[in-house]
Parts: C-alpha cells; structure tokens; sequence
C-alpha cells in the first residue's frame, strides 16, 4: 500500500493534489500533526483536516505527535480522520485504553507509535488496543 504524507507537499495546493492522489490509485494519506512540545516542529490541527477532507474520500491516516493528545482526540475523530495513531510517550496507559475505545467506538482504527529510544517491549501491554 502506498500511504504518502502530505507534509512535504505545498498545502496551499492541495486542494488540487488530493483528486490527483486519488486518481491515481492512492487510497490512504498521511498527516503528521506535530505541537512542537512533543515534537520539535509546528504542523496542523483539525481544522486543516476538515478542510481538506471535503476533497477527499481517501482514508485520513492522522499521526498525533502531539503531548496529552486525549484532550484533543475528539477534535480530530469530528474532523474526518480515519485513522488515529498516539505516541505512547505523549499520554499515560490510562488514557491510551480510554482513546482506543473512543476511536474503535466511532468505527475508526487506532494506533500507538513509540520513539526511537523507548523499548519495543512497551507494547506488550497494549497490542490489544492497537488495529495499526
């Protein structure tokens, strides 16, 4: 499957490139959404994605890298993301069960990502809440 993400791309020309992907057979696209707390760099927030979305049936892969993003998690579900992926350094293992069943509920899939340094052993205790 090729899933591009659209950071790279001109986002003042997307409107545009989002037929184009899908024309192409793309089915699934990527928006890394960073705070620049948890992440050193500033992306987007929902309201990009909701305006994009009215361009789009592709599958929104939304990848918060963003700090306690359960505060924020409905924002994004109402937004038209399809796909919800958390970091496991950004929340508590609480708050991932919590997020899981929100999204999972709203028949979307949920995610955990890690960084480079944390152990992949931490996801022993979560692959049940994972479908990504």
């Amino acid at each position: 499957m090729i899933c591009p993400s659209i950071l790279s791309a001109d986002f003042s020309q997307l409107k545009e490139i989002l037929p184009r992907m899908e024309q192409c057979g793309i089915q699934v696209v990527h928006f890394d959404v960073m705070d620049n707390h948890f992440v050193p760099n500033l992306t987007f927030g929902p309201k990009f994605i909701a305006d994009l979305r009215r361009y789009s049936k592709m599958t929104f892969d939304v990848h918060l890298m963003i700090s306690q993003p359960e505060k924020t998690l409905d924002q994004y579900l109402d937004a038209g993301a399809d796909y919800l992926t958390v970091h496991y350094e950004a929340t508590s293992l609480f708050e991932l069960k919590n997020m899981s069943q929100k999204v999972r509920s709203a028949g979307k899939k949920f995610g955990v990502s890690i960084k480079p340094k944390t152990p992949v052993s931490v996801y022993e205790d979560i692959l049940e809440l994972m479908d990504l």
